[in-house]
C-alpha cells in the first residue's frame, strides 16, 4: 500500500462498498480486498494517537506498530470534529459542514461548540443539537442497521452520555456485542487526546494513556479471532504556543463576529470593505505563522475536501481562513467571558504530525 496515498473518507467509502452501500469517493482498493475476507469488521478510533505519537512512545505503541499496513491522512482541518464525521459518513467537510471545534451561528449570534451544544462566549447550554439541526448527515452505523448489517457505535462519556465509562467498560460491550450477533462496530476513546492536551506530547502520562489503549486493543482482538479489527486514530498533535490577537485592538475591531473553527484553522469574519485593511495588518502581526486565504481560495484548492461545498459550509467558513504553517495557536480572548483553555498541545494544522495516521490491522 502506498503510504499517505489515501485518507480517512477513502478508508470509510471502503466500509460503505464493502456492504454494497452508495460510495460518494474513492475507496482503498487493497483494503477493499482485505475487507471483502471478512463478514465481522471492528474500528477502534483512538484520539489523537496519530503517527508521530505512537512513534514517540513506541513501547506502548509497539502492538499497533508491529501490524501497520499503511499510512493515512486525517481530512482539514485535522480535528476531532471534522475528521470523525468524515469517517463516519463518507464525505469531506465542505459537505458535512462539521469543520472543526466551533463554528458560527448568526441565529445565536455567536460561535458555538460544536460537539457539546453550548455558546462559547459563556459557556451558555443550548436547548438541543443545534449543529446536529443544522447540518443533518447520513452516519455509517445508521446506514449499515438500515441495510440490514447489525451495527453500532461505542463512544466514551461524556461523547455519548450512554456510552462506555472507561476502557474496562468499552471491552466488555464490545465482546457482548459481537457475541450477540454483532457484524459492524464503531469504537471511540477520547485518550490519549485529552492527556496530550494537557500534558504534551512528550509525557510519560501520554505513553501510559496508550499502553492502556493497545492492552485494552490487544484483549477484544485475543477474545474476538473471527472479527477484521482496524485501530486508526483520527489526528495527530504538536506541541504548541498560544497566540492572542486582543493584543492587536487594531486588527480584531476591524472583525464582526467570533473567530471560530480551530485555533489552528481560524475563520474570520471581516467587516465589509475592510477586508484588504485585515490582510494587511493580519500578515503583519501573523504572516511568519499563518497563511492567510479568502473564501474563494479555500473553495478553488479544495482545503476542506472535495465534493459540492454546502450551503452551511459557505456560512461557517467566513471572509478568511488562517492555515497554521508553525506551532501557533491562534485566539481571541475578547470573544469570551468564560477562561480559555490554552493547551499544551494542539492538532487542526496541515503539519505531517498532525495529518499522517497509522492504519493497524489485526485478524487479517
Amino acid at each position: 500500500m502506498k503510504n499517505g496515498h489515501y485518507d480517512l473518507v477513502n478508508l470509510s467509502n471502503s466500509i460503505l462498498k464493502k456492504y454494497g452501500l452508495e460510495t460518494y469517493h474513492d475507496s482503498i482498493p487493497e483494503l477493499d480486498e482485505i475487507l471483502s475476507k471478512h463478514d465481522k469488521i471492528a474500528i477502534f478510533l483512538f484520539d489523537g494517537a496519530g503517527e508521530a505519537i505512537l512513534n514517540k512512545h513506541p513501547h506502548s505503541s509497539s502492538f499497533a506498530l508491529k501490524h501497520q499496513k499503511m499510512v493515512i491522512k486525517s481530512v482539514n482541518p485535522a480535528t476531532t470534529v471534522a475528521a470523525t464525521t468524515s469517517l463516519l459518513t463518507g464525505k469531506y467537510p465542505v459537505e458535512t459542514g462539521y469543520l472543526g471545534w466551533t463554528l458560527q451561528f448568526d441565529e445565536y449570534n455567536d460561535a458555538i461548540f460544536t460537539f457539546r451544544h453550548k455558546k462559547c462566549k459563556n459557556d451558555e447550554a443550548l436547548p438541543e443539537d443545534v449543529m446536529l439541526k443544522k447540518c443533518p448527515n447520513d452516519y455509517l452505523y445508521d446506514m449499515l442497521n438500515e441495510h440490514g448489517v447489525k451495527a453500532a457505535r461505542l463512544m466514551k462519556q461524556p461523547a455519548d452520555p450512554n456510552g462506555q465509562v472507561d476502557l474496562k467498560d468499552g471491552l466488555g460491550r464490545a465482546n457482548e456485542f459481537f457475541k450477540n450477533g454483532g457484524e459492524f462496530l464503531y469504537y471511540y476513546d477520547n485518550e490519549p487526546d485529552h492527556c496530550i492536551h494537557t500534558y504534551g506530547t512528550n509525557s510519560p502520562l501520554v505513553a501510559h494513556k496508550l499502553y492502556q489503549c493497545f492492552r485494552m486493543l490487544r484483549r477484544f482482538i485475543k477474545a474476538n479471532p473471527d472479527v477484521l479489527v482496524i485501530s486508526l486514530a483520527d489526528h495527530g498533535l504538536i506541541d504548541c504556543k498560544t497566540m492572542d490577537m486582543a493584543e492587536h485592538k487594531d486588527l480584531t475591531s476591524l472583525l464582526n463576529k467570533p473567530v471560530s473553527i480551530e485555533g489552528r484553522t481560524p475563520a474570520f469574519f471581516v467587516t465589509p470593505g475592510k477586508e484588504e485593511e485585515f490582510r494587511s495588518l493580519f500578515e503583519k502581526y501573523y504572516g511568519d505563522y499563518f497563511e492567510l486565504m479568502s473564501k474563494r481560495e479555500v473553495l478553488v484548492t479544495e482545503y476542506f475536501g472535495k465534493g459540492e461545498p454546502r450551503k452551511e459550509t459557505l456560512e461557517f467558513i467566513g471572509s478568511f481562513i488562517g492555515v497554521s504553517t508553525s506551532n501557533v495557536t491562534l485566539y481571541n480572548s475578547s470573544d469570551r467571558d468564560v477562561d480559555f483553555y490554552i493547551s499544551k498541545a494542539h492538532h487542526a494544522g496541515t503539519s505531517k504530525d498532525e495529518m499522517n495516521i497509522i492504519l493497524s490491522i489485526y485478524n487479517e
